[in-house]
């Protein structure tokens, strides 16, 4: 297969208005030299849309470089497949560029693509009514991408990946926030994850979000000034400084809808209690799941923080080397689960019959120290 330049009606053989009418995955990978995809030559020229694959559920094209296509031909073929994963095309710089679009697909993973700057041309709107299936779009090591523009999230797109896209400055680019073709495109993102950005500055406020991660970007990450959104369910942030401040400045306590929250506190070296006491800072009440870890200075856990946690099930700490105390036991009633783990101070109070950070913690069916 390395030496194929074109795939044509041949593949598909007399029958071509119903070839592979149970074909459910359709893989093609490195094929360096393959230019040319021109499966429905003749049915197009005639007029026929007949020859729509509608059976696929998988379309995979890995490490290809010189393709090219007609997007009316693939669109006919290809169009509906549950879930479309492009991976080592090194010379695609957009989507509709070739042909491909987001038309049609439910889940859409695009991997290392060195020269991807868009997924539309940048003249070209997003046309809402053919992207209507649209519910999950992962992206992942594609060094040009610079913005994410909102014009180019399909209506009914649920969920939203970022990796490893080092140049990625906006998660919704500035140079379209005033773009007319906006209106009339609700946004309905639900789970919103960006790891690995390292240039990624700013951040959109979606308010339909229920689960946000943001991971090891800029440490000069911000969240808009409006607030965050309030129906979250899920929220883990690393090496974000800038957006634990407006957290707490916020108020934590009004994502009142919150249930699971991981905080890595890298560059939060003014932090020394968990909650911060100072201004008298309070967790959710539907919280089941806290995880804190890397805050250098934290020295105790601030028992009025947790108060009214009810529905508290598991706590882990991780890596805070100067913490000493826990919350006071009556905070920790419904813990059903314990781990500490790079604390030694905490770690020795917390000994099996000793002290008394014990004793807030011998109820807890489940306890890992190490």
């Amino acid at each position: 297969m390395h030496e194929v330049h074109k795939i044509g009606v041949e593949l598909f053989g007399e029958n071509q208005s119903n070839a592979f009418a149970s074909l459910e995955t359709l893989h093609f990978e490195n094929m360096g030299k393959w230019e040319e995809w021109d499966p429905c030559e003749e049915l197009v020229d005639g007029g026929s849309s007949s020859a729509e694959v509608t059976s696929l559920k998988y379309v995979s094209l890995k490490n290809i470089s010189k393709f090219d296509i007609s997007a009316e031909k693939v669109l006919l073929r290809f169009a509906n497949s549950e879930t479309f994963d492009i991976s080592g095309w090194k010379d695609l710089e957009s989507l509709s560029q070739n042909g491909l679009g987001l038309v049609g697909h439910r889940f859409i993973k695009i991997t290392d693509g060195p020269q991807l700057v868009s997924l539309e041309k940048e003249e070209e709107i997003l046309q809402l009514d053919k992207t209507p299936v649209v519910e999950s779009l992962e992206i992942r090591d594609c060094e040009r991408l610079g913005f994410f523009a909102k014009r180019n999230f399909p209506p009914a797109l649920k969920e939203l990946k970022i990796y490893e896209c080092e140049n990625l400055q906006y998660l919704v680019g500035e140079n379209v926030n005033n773009n007319k073709s906006m209106s009339g495109n609700p946004c309905q993102l639900q789970r919103l994850k960006i790891r690995d950005c390292p240039s990624l500055t700013g951040l959109e406020n979606f308010t339909s979000l229920r689960e946000l991660e943001v991971s090891y970007c800029s440490a000069d990450i911000s969240f808009p000034e409006d607030g965050f959104p309030t129906n979250l369910t899920s929220l883990a942030i690393t090496n974000a400084p800038k957006i634990y401040t407006s957290l707490v400045q916020w108020g934590f306590n009004k994502l009142t809808s919150l249930q699971e929250l991981k905080i890595s506190g890298e560059g939060c070296s003014s932090v020394i209690s968990f909650p911060e006491e100072g201004i008298e800072m309070k967790l959710p009440p539907p919280l089941a799941s806290i995880r804190i870890q890397n805050f250098e200075n934290l020295e105790y856990m601030c028992s009025k923080g947790f108060q009214h946690l009810t529905s508290l099930q598991e706590l882990q700490i991780y890596d805070c080397p100067k913490l000493t105390s826990l919350p006071e036991k009556d905070m920790l009633l419904s813990l059903y689960r314990l781990c500490i783990s790079g604390c030694p101070l905490l770690e020795e109070r917390c000994s099996r019959g000793k002290r008394r950070e014990w004793s807030k913690i011998a109820h807890i069916p489940s306890v890992d120290i190490c």
